[in-house]
């Protein structure tokens, strides 16, 4: 694809800023990669003068992917030596997220701060962090403890003194906040100012009454609305005194006349409204009269509740600072740092000393490049404004797709440079979009430039913003996008007996169904997008009920999968022989299966004070339970677990791919742990008891190709694109549910504790955090749903439930009312192309489509079980890769079985041709499963020309049983088939593995067929050694050398 005009802008522009604005899909990772060719073809420029930040490792690494084919396919045509010594250096590049350019400065620049070597070389993980600011904050409990107001204060964060968890977590936040500044102490300062005793409203920080009073004109301007549409659709004009009167309450409250408002508010909702119970609108009225009355205090309350919190606050933030100050000792005392620090202990490197070190960066890169800037903080905007020259910054991003305020990210640093340019600074819009079909462009600009643009919003959809297609194939196939009105009264129906009690889950499913049969897409085109996590579990239960092989990473339950608590409580078991609960559930595990009248029986006959694991000690179902206890605390906790996965084929046989996958996870933080220090047993079970209530979220075990339908957040669906997208239509949430409020600008707040009575009240600060943090998290939530509809390449579906199906007008009355994706994408739609979007209502319940459990094979390469001592006792050992896997069942597979049934027809077929006659006949005399397909299979294999060769030689053995001594170990196995002559011996292993080609059999099986060949140059050290894998579903022989 060649680089159209704005593009090629991007990529020659040089001697000034470039900040790129690149909507979905307008191909900015492409000209990110074509700038830095054209930097090191064109002006020579190395690669260790240049600096590109990412927002993730996952992009860094791709870009230096990207960069080094292009360098790669360049240097072939040209032979230019210096692209050669560019390609030698990329691995070492500046080309990382913004935390690893960070650590490369700690890690050579460390002394300038005296900052010790030690810290800079161990950066901790979340985990790890969470342990040291556990012990943080009992530092600072213990002291707060011995504090006569403390008894006072808990009260305000919790009823029950002995309860800390709400101030524990209020700490935490408050701390995070605060790292996220560039100056921490200025912004803790800012926040102990806001708190000050008053005597009237008017005397807080004009901030604070700006929201306060904003939060309540909004209010009422939703109420008048409603009470407009109520005269105008039900002719009803009884509520005119009250539109009148609700007028006046906001005159008042424009003149900043609070006890007015109050006043003319109380009289007003006392006026009572005809019952139209079935109109919104009416519901909308009560609505939002209850809000107002429920804040309604008189301005002497409010303003006793304000003082009387001004105390709690200004201790609040001194514990908090103690937990900063404790936090950094116990970072201190373990000699290592964390992700914050690495940021701002760059800062403080890069200013040291007159700035010495920025001034050798400045003159190191000639050009830096910044990606997702939209999603840049104070932080890191000052890092790179510290580093870079007056004209050599690249930024790219799109403020449409911030998404991240929950990481402080600030898109108002973006729009900064957007708003203000100038001769050394320039911007650049990007014209075209090279995902998505047509309907889903045309209909993504007039819908969100209804939206975006919506008066009373700082976002903005500008002629900028609009997008056309890069492609012809983008004008060809397309669908409107579909937005789905289930019935939500459909729940009631006596109908709705046979199908899943999620209504929107069960219609997806059979959308996927009906999609995939019409139009031939596989299960891996679909993605299914949701906003949080509380739903996926579910989803993927329902949507395998229904056949759909699906899969989603549980942001959460790492330690919660039962693969992981299972191997914890082996280990458990191992350690103490008294802890009755772990033996027994061991005992009940898939790793012994002790029958429960066995534990009945044990219970009866023990001693009373003797455990279960001495009554079992000398039972052989056991007996390597007992052995490896022998060798706890000698062996290496990683040769431990190892052990446990082995143990009844545990990991093999027991586990599904997410299993797996964590399990592996598990291995390789036993593995960095014991590098890290020397951690024993006991060691290995007190992390475990720091981290696990953690929610440290589940590993990722699935590869590209694989053929399941995606589940996900939409968060995490940012940067990826799918050919068919159904969004789950979700209730939005008001911003900032927890006890503290945080914000930038108004600093902090929580409500007022009635301790005597423990009543809560609406602390004044508090309820103008909470406006404003509504209204940002109200439109942060329309880049949400922006996000989500440009993930669609083909098909966009936007899912819900719901009784109105009227089209919506855009104001800020119904933006600010919103109740969800459903509601937002019924507003604006006056504003839309007809013929882009296509309403269906659902109001009949649907007979759900069968789809046949698909087995999916998968591409991951999971843990190793071979062990140095037994490297090749038996070549299967070797095996990387699980011949069955069961991703979703732990039922008998199939494949498996059918896989066995072919290697047994190849060892009692006759060395003769073969016909389906006679395959028939050999089927039937040994009992073994045949269809057309293995006949097929069979006779591509006896056409194979290496096949017969080896058919002709003198030896021939199947199932060719050995064992050989090599050094002090014995290597035994079978081999599936072996031809031997006067000169060569040829080997062939069978494999019947599906959907998977010929790199992914070399993956799962060398190090097996490499095992043979040892074995073989024993066996026959003069002949010439051939080993192949024959895979019966390519019909196709795999030298393995």
């Amino acid at each position: 694809m060649s680089l159209n005009q704005e593009q090629q802008r991007a990529v020659a522009a040089r001697n000034t800023n470039i900040l790129v604005s690149a909507s979905a899909g307008a191909g900015k990772t492409k000209v990110l990669i074509e700038r830095l060719m054209s930097l090191i073809t064109q002006d020579k420029v190395e690669v260790s003068e240049i600096l590109a930040m990412t927002f993730t490792e996952a992009a860094a690494a791709e870009m230096k992917k990207r960069l080094a084919a292009s360098l790669s396919s360049t240097y072939e045509q040209t032979k230019d030596p210096f692209l050669k010594a560019q390609l030698a250096n990329l691995e070492s590049a500046n080309i990382s997220t913004i935390h690893g350019f960070c650590l490369r400065i700690l890690k050579e620049y460390y002394y300038m701060i005296d900052l010790p070597k030690k810290r800079v070389n161990h950066p901790l993980d979340e985990q790890q962090a969470s342990m040291l600011k556990t012990n943080a904050l009992e530092s600072v409990l213990a002291y707060a403890y011995q504090q006569p107001w403390f008894p006072s204060f808990v009260e305000v964060f919790s009823e029950r003194p002995e309860s800390l968890g709400t101030l524990e977590a209020s700490i935490n936040q408050y701390a995070n906040v605060v790292n996220a500044k560039a100056d921490p102490q200025a912004y803790i300062k800012h926040c102990m100012d806001y708190y000050k005793p008053i005597d009237i409203i008017a005397q807080l920080p004009k901030d604070i009454q700006h929201y306060f009073f904003q939060g309540i004109e909004l209010e009422l301007d939703v109420l008048i609305d409603a009470l407009t549409q109520v005269e105008f659709e039900f002719s009803d004009e009884s509520n005119l005194v009250k539109e009148e009167r609700y007028q006046k309450t906001k005159d008042a409250i424009l003149a900043r006349d609070y006890e007015s408002y109050r006043a003319v508010l109380k009289a007003t909702v006392q006026l009572k409204s005809p019952a139209k119970t079935k109109s919104a609108y009416y519901t909308t009225i009560a609505e939002v009269e209850d809000r107002l009355l429920q804040q309604a205090f008189s301005e002497k309350e409010y303003v006793n509740f304000h003082n009387a919190n001004v105390e709690v606050m200004h201790h609040f933030i001194e514990l908090t600072q103690m937990f900063l100050a404790h936090y950094e000792e116990e970072k201190q005392e373990h000699e290592c740092i964390d992700f914050s620090d690495m940021e701002h202990y760059a800062i403080a490197i890069l200013q040291a000393k007159g700035g010495h070190v920025a001034n050798l960066l400045k003159q190191q890169f000639k050009t830096i490049m910044v990606d997702e800037f939209q999603d840049s903080n104070d932080v890191q905007d000052t890092l790179i404004k510290l580093i870079a020259k007056e004209d050599n910054v690249f930024r790219v991003g799109d403020i449409k797709q911030s998404i991240y305020g929950f990481r402080n990210a600030s898109p108002e640093i973006m729009k900064g440079f957007i708003d203000t340019p100038d001769a050394k600074n320039e911007v650049i819009f990007f014209k075209y979009n090279y995902r998505s079909k047509e309907s889903i462009v045309e209909f993504t600009n007039q819908y969100f430039k209804a939206l975006m643009n919506i008066e009373g919003l700082s976002s903005s959809y500008e002629s900028d913003d609009i997008v056309s297609v890069g492609r012809d194939q983008q004008k060809k196939d397309n669908v409107p996008v579909q937005i789905h009105i289930i019935d939500k009264n459909l729940k009631k129906s006596d109908e709705w007996v046979e199908t899943p009690n999620d209504l929107t889950t069960s219609y997806i499913a059979n959308q996927i169904l009906k999609i995939k049969a019409e139009k031939g897409y596989a299960f891996k085109d679909f993605a299914i997008l949701v906003r949080g996590n509380a739903k996926m579990k579910s989803i993927n239960e329902e949507l395998s009920e229904l056949g759909i092989p699906c899969f989603y990473a549980n942001a959460e339950d790492f330690y919660k999968n039962v693969s992981i608590t299972s191997v914890i409580s082996f280990v458990k078991a191992l350690v103490n022989m008294h802890d009755d609960h772990n033996f027994i559930a061991l005992c009940t595990s898939c790793f012994y299966q002790i029958p429960a009248n066995d534990l009945a029986k044990a219970k009866l006959e023990k001693a009373e004070d003797s455990s279960y694991a001495a009554y079992f000690e000398n039972d052989e179902r056991l007996a390597s339970f007992y052995e490896l206890r022998e060798h706890i605390y000698i062996q290496p906790v990683s040769k431990v677990m190892k052990s446990i996965y082995d143990i009844n084929d545990f990991y093999m046989s027991y586990t599904t791919l997410q299993d797996k996958a964590n399990l592996d996870l598990l291995y390789e933080i036993v593995c960095q742990k014991e590098q890290e220090e020397a951690m024993g047993i006991q060691g290995f079970l007190r992390y475990i008891e720091q981290v696990q209530n953690l929610k440290v979220p589940e590993a990722f075990p699935l590869g590209e190709g694989d053929d399941v339908v995606r589940l996900m957040t939409i968060h995490k669906s940012k940067g990826l694109e799918f050919k068919v997208v159904f969004l789950l239509s979700s209730q939005n949430k008001n911003a900032q549910s927890n006890f503290l409020a945080t914000d930038d600008e108004l600093g902090i707040a929580v409500d007022y504790v009635d301790t005597k009575n423990y009543q809560i009240y609406n602390d004044i600060s508090k309820i103008a955090i909470k406006n404003k943090q509504y209204l940002n998290s109200l439109e942060e939530e329309l880049r949400v749903l922006y996000v989500a509809i440009t993930r669609a390449e083909c098909e966009m579906h936007v899912v819900g439930t719901g009784n109105e199906t009227e089209i919506l007008d855009a104001n800020f009355q119904n933006f600010y009312n919103t109740k969800g994706f459903l509601w937002w994408m019924r507003m604006g739609l006056h504003d839309v192309d007809a013929s882009l979007y296509h309403i269906e209502y659902v109001d009949e319940v649907w007979t759900n489509q069968t789809q046949e459990t698909k087995k999916v094979e998968y591409t991951q390469t999971y843990y190793d079980k071979q062990t140095s001592e037994v490297v090749f006792a038996s070549p299967s050992d070797s095996e990387t890769f699980v011949q069955k896997p069961q991703p979703f069942s732990l039922q008998e597979d199939v494949g498996f079985e059918r896989g066995s049934n072919l290697h047994r027809m190849v060892e009692i077929l006759p060395n003769t041709t073969w016909d389906d006659a006679l395959l028939t006949q050999v089927a039937n005399t040994e009992a073994i499963s045949l269809d057309a397909h293995d006949m097929q299979v069979l006779q591509k294999l006896q056409n194979e020309h290496l096949y017969q060769q080896a058919s002709s030689f003198h030896e021939v053995y199947h199932e060719f049983a050995f064992m050989v001594k090599d050094d002090q170990e014995i290597m035994h196995g079978y081999m599936d088939y072996l031809a031997i002559d006067e000169s060569d011996v040829i080997m062939i292993d069978f494999k019947s593995d599906r959907g998977v080609d010929e790199q992914v059999l070399y993956t799962r099986y060398h190090q097996q067929i490499k095992a043979y060949q040892k074995a073989l140059h024993i066996l026959y050290p003069t002949k010439n050694i051939q080993t192949y894998i024959y895979a019966f579903e390519l019909a196709k022989m795999i030298l393995i050398k």
